[in-house]
């Protein structure tokens, strides 16, 4: 009986030998090209200021918050060992939820509709931590442009209380866009379930610069949790 055990010990710590080789086989980085793809949650970052000026030269300022939205991204790339370079295509888009007008006693009574998206164009870099397992680490960012879009509507009253004016909307909504410089940070984990595919989930903050769309001002800023699959050729 203790000599069965010894040799169970015994092959069981040469099976041990060779399973740990192989895991560390499908974790080691390679070169080469890779295509990725991620669809995730976006969350604004807070309320954005939004700025604009009346036909009096005067700059009001309003916040605007935003319901949790989507995203989705793919990328081509080329993987140098633990370096990774790519070019992606990203969109995100987050519903209107609500206006505070900043220094002012206007009242609101109705519902704000529209949305705010980006199309974005970047250009990334990450960076792979080797943990000589199948879990994978990376970190990294990148810089690029955006088309950004913004539709805003209510369809309810806006009363004056200094007058007792009353503006009524129908809930049209009006839209503007433009380019703007934007930019990515990130990091995530991948786990490698064979030599070409890996399953990633990441966390990324994408910004942008101030819009001047029309004279309103804003800058996007939003918080993306991701899960996506990455497959290398």
């Amino acid at each position: 009986m203790k000599r069965k055990s010894r040799i169970g010990t015994v092959a069981g710590a040469l099976a041990l030998c060779l399973a740990v080789p192989a895991a560390a086989q499908a974790a080691e980085p390679g070169n080469g090209w890779y295509v990725s793809g991620n669809v995730s949650a976006a969350i604004a970052a807070g309320a954005w200021e939004v700025k604009t000026k009346n036909d009096y030269g005067e700059t009001k300022k309003n916040d605007y918050t935003y319901d949790t939205g989507y995203g989705l991204d793919a990328a081509v790339g080329y993987a140098f060992g633990n370096i990774r370079l790519e070019g992606e295509v990203s969109w995100s888009q987050l519903g209107a939820d609500d206006v505070k007008f900043k220094g002012s006693n206007l009242q609101v009574d109705g519902d704000w509709r529209g949305d705010v998206s980006a199309l974005g164009l970047m250009a990334n870099g990450w960076y792979d931590i080797a943990t000589g397992t199948r879990w994978v680490p990376y970190v990294g960012g990148g810089l690029g442009a955006a088309r950004v879009e913004f539709g805003s509507g209510l369809k309810g009253t806006i009363t004056n209380p200094a007058n007792n004016s009353v503006l009524s909307f129908d809930g049209s909504i009006n839209r503007a866009d433009a380019w703007v410089f934007a930019y990515q940070v990130g990091a995530g984990i991948g786990y490698r379930i064979d030599d070409r595919a890996v399953v990633q989930f990441g966390y990324r903050f994408f910004g942008t610069s101030k819009t001047d769309i029309h004279g309103l001002k804003m800058a996007i800023r939003i918080h993306k949790i991701s899960v996506g699959v990455r497959y290398s050729f």
